[in-house]
């Protein structure tokens, strides 16, 4: 599957822009804050709902006019499928296929994955970004995932609610049952699917950074007891505190390399190098899992690397059977075979996009 084509309509700061989507690699350059960051995001909302810039989707409206639209074309199981989304004050709209659609339908039709200049958040931010990337995968190779995670986050809301409301331990137990049922279903598959792409990220670790990364997952309970029976013993806490602090929810993806936690091994540089290969890596096995290709975003290719770091970390990612849109400020700065890319587009100030 691939994005074939990218429409916009007041769109941050475009007016209108229509381009084409290379199967393989499309790059695209321009100026600091010309909009090349903004293309990306707008591939974004429109295969999730949402930015990875900004939690505000009020601001992606370009500035006095009442909405935006995005609206693209995915190549799907052989269809040429359209996708669009609308915003209008606070109503949202998302169409698939000539009919209303879910978030997560058009997730599926159309996996897209970023690597940033906040890419290093996978490394040093807080456990919920590791088990976001984690969960990417599993919510794309697992059918039952989403099913099992959606049942596990309204029991945890229910018994949340019923915790600052003074609920004893008894009266908790039918929401307490049903985060052991679906919490360790949620348990198993992610560490089925770390299992199966453990040794392809590996790789592409010691590509880059010629160094041996180890994954481990901390399931958010203690080893030697049972969800029921850690729920059961962490109640005082969580009464007190009004919210449930063992399951699922609060695991933990621990990412060494050489014995050390990542963040306190790698620099700022070699974190987005790092992150390249962890998204690389997991990119590779998304391809050989599912037979799908997705989508990877990479903002801002030479941004934080020298010149070695970027030739590294783009032979990577260029092996990856996956369609691959770049943005970067000078073409100049980019490895070669980018410099080489015949679907290139320049983006000039004001929200003009041409190809060049």
């Amino acid at each position: 599957m691939a994005l074939t084509r990218l429409g916009l309509r007041d769109f941050r700061c475009f007016a209108e822009a229509d381009l084409a989507i290379a199967p393989g690699v499309t790059v695209i350059v321009g100026e600091n804050a010309a909009g090349k960051t903004s293309l990306l995001e707008a591939i974004h909302v429109l295969a999730q709902a949402k930015s990875f810039r900004t939690a505000d989707n009020a601001s992606l409206i370009r500035s006095g006019t009442p909405g935006f639209q995005i609206t693209g074309r995915v190549l799907h199981e052989g269809r040429d499928v359209p996708l669009g989304i609308a915003r209008t004050g606070n109503r949202v709209q998302l169409r698939m296929d000539s009919r209303d659609a879910g978030v997560a339908e058009v997730a599926q039709c159309l996996p897209v994955r970023v690597l940033d200049t906040g890419a290093h958040a996978l490394l040093e931010g807080g456990p919920k970004e590791r088990r976001r990337f984690l969960d990417w995968g599993v919510f794309h190779v697992e059918p039952e995932f989403l099913g099992a995670w959606r049942r596990y986050q309204r029991a945890l809301k229910q018994r949340n609610t019923a915790l600052r409301q003074g609920a004893s331990l008894r009266e908790i137990t039918p929401w307490s049952a049903e985060l052991e049922t679906t919490g360790v279903q949620i348990d198993a598959m992610r560490r089925d699917y770390l299992a199966k792409v453990t040794d392809g990220i590996a790789r592409h670790v010691r590509a880059t950074l010629d160094a041996d990364v180890v994954l481990t997952l901390e399931r958010g309970w203690p080893e030697a007891q049972g969800l029921a029976e850690a729920l059961d013993a962490g109640y005082p806490r969580d009464a007190a505190t009004g919210s449930t602090r063992t399951g699922p929810h609060r695991a933990e993806l621990r990412i060494e390399i050489e014995g050390l936690r990542a963040a306190d091994r790698a620099s700022r540089g070699q974190g987005k190098v790092l992150a390249g290969a962890l998204i690389g890596g997991q990119l590779e096995s998304f391809q050989a899992l599912t037979g799908r290709q997705a989508t990877l975003l990479v903002d801002d290719l030479p941004a934080e690397l020298d010149e070695e770091r970027r030739v590294r970390l783009w032979s990577v990612l260029e092996a990856i059977d996956a369609q691959k849109v770049v943005t970067a400020i000078e073409i100049e700065a980019l490895p070669a075979p980018l410099r080489a890319t015949e679907n290139r587009f320049h983006v000039e100030p004001g929200g003009r996009v041409k190809m060049v």
